[in-house]
């Protein structure tokens, strides 16, 4: 394939049309032991982690080639022109937001500790699911300075065992050397996945700015053009594999319908929780 046939390819695709049809049945769902007024307590890691994918894989395979051109996501028509990239971002920080207002919510210290090694499963679950975004998402929330803070009546009471889960985790998503741990593990890993959206939109900045659309003589800088193409390419091959699990609406409403905390309003609960 030239790299014109690849561009044309690309301009030209429907991410709806994906692979569907499964060998088997999903995996049985979950189910919350109360259908009416869900408390996250009762709710199980694994099926946290299922529903969370759905949500996020729903709105990532939304994503068209041209909405990532040109550093559409950022310029002043970016809620035209990238809406599917604004969802898949506002859906990454809604929900670290969601997880640190769901540990500074718990008065208890004690069940404040089991919130928190409860998060750690669900990211252990969604690494599992190849679900990378989420997996960034929780591990954002436990570094933001609101959580990380309660270090003496949270912290110190968590088990060794969910302690050395997420250090793996940490190491896999380490910013270290270019992220360089966690593309070599996307290399290896086989759809249905979900890459760190962070990651994608950052080699996109940096192959736009890096170079000029054209070269000092005028012509076409193509070699920009084909480090672009390579990068939807492979976005959209993770694109046409989806998940083989059941939607639990009631599970979804409830992250969707979710009061969370502001920064200012989080970090007062998290003084007010463990002072200074």
């Amino acid at each position: 394939m030239t790299f014109f046939d690849l561009v044309k390819k690309l301009m030209n695709a429907d991410t709806r049309e994906l692979q569907t049809h499964f060998g088997s049945p999903p995996p049985r769902p979950i189910l919350p032991k109360k259908k009416d007024g869900i408390v996250f307590a009762d709710l199980s890691p694994l099926e946290i982690a299922r529903q969370l994918t759905i949500i996020e894989y729903n709105v990532f395979k939304a994503i068209h080639p041209k909405e990532c051109l040109g550093l559409s996501w950022m310029g002043k028509s970016k809620d035209v022109k990238s809406p599917n990239v604004l969802k898949m971002i506002q859906i990454s920080n809604r929900t670290s937001c969601w997880v640190v207002t769901e540990i500074l919510n718990e008065p208890n210290h004690r069940k404040r500790v089991l919130l928190v090694e409860k998060f750690i499963l669900i990211a252990k679950h969604l690494r599992a699911l190849n679900n990378y975004n989420g997996c960034m998402e929780i591990l954002a929330a436990m570094n933001k300075s609101e959580i990380n803070r309660l270090k003496k009546t949270t912290w110190s009471k968590v088990s060794k065992a969910r302690l050395k889960d997420l250090a793996e985790l940490k190491a896999l998503m380490s910013s270290d050397s270019g992220f360089q741990t966690y593309r070599k593990a996307l290399e290896l890993t086989a759809p249905p996945l979900i890459p760190f959206i962070g990651i994608f939109l950052s080699d996109l900045v940096k192959v736009e700015e890096g170079s000029n659309d054209t070269k000092s003589n005028g012509h076409i800088n193509f070699a920009k053009r084909k480090q672009v193409a390579e990068c939807l390419q492979k976005i959209q091959l993770y694109q046409q594999q989806a998940y083989n699990l059941q939607p639990l609406p009631l599970i979804q409403d409830y992250f969707n319908n979710f009061v969370v905390l502001d920064d200012i309003p989080a970090y007062k609960k998290s003084l007010e929780l463990e002072p200074r």
